[in-house]
């Protein structure tokens, strides 16, 4: 059981890669800081940051920062990734950073990917883009859920129309969506947006 907690800025070095690898059983990574892998401090390629958890059931937990051009692998087992949108305030926002965040990343191996809205600001979700940004990720295989977490009031979807509100259960909204390599993955979207 790995447990590690990182603050601050993690970079590639000198256009190689820099990797957290983690070994077998449950193992908990967090980053609070960004990931910078277009420019090192001397302005070249800063390489690769790959995190790896490898077996076991894992946890990696992502907040804080801004993060692209990495490759966060889940490895075998059942592994979750946490990412939390803490300075999302508008649909907007949501949806380009999500964007930014699920097209400039390898995201891979995880079969639960947490989308944290849980932050005190009233969150608006544009569905359409969502599932438009989700539709092409090759990286997603069948049986990947992603829940969208939001604040008990608030939070609201916009642009569901294609989409519809889903089929309620519990706490949540769920979806059953089809990806371009032909994939399903389920969404779950906290009720608090509609």
């Amino acid at each position: 059981e790995d447990v590690s907690w990182l603050k601050g800025e993690l970079a590639g070095v000198n256009g190689g890669e820099s990797s957290i690898e983690t070994g077998g059983g449950y193992d908990q990574v967090t980053v609070n800081g960004s990931i910078l892998t277009s420019f090192g401090p001397d302005g070249s390629d800063a390489g690769t940051v790959r995190i790896s958890l490898g077996g076991g059931d894992d946890l990696l937990t992502l907040s804080g920062g801004t993060y692209g051009g990495a490759v966060f692998d889940g490895g075998s087992g059942t592994d979750k990734l946490m990412y939390n949108l803490q300075d999302a305030n508008a649909a907007n926002s949501v949806n380009d950073e999500l964007q930014v965040f699920v097209e400039s990343n390898t995201i891979m191996g995880f079969e639960e990917i947490v989308l944290d809205l849980a932050n005190g600001s009233n969150d608006a979700l544009d569905l359409d883009a969502l599932f438009d940004t989700l539709k092409g990720n090759a990286d997603l295989t069948n049986g990947t859920t992603i829940v969208i977490n939001g604040d008990a009031t608030g939070d609201s979807a916009v642009n569901y129309g294609t989409y519809g509100t889903g089929v309620t259960q519990g706490d949540y909204h769920t979806y059953t969506h089809t990806l371009d390599t032909g994939e399903q993955i389920q969404i779950m979207i906290h009720n608090s947006f509609f």
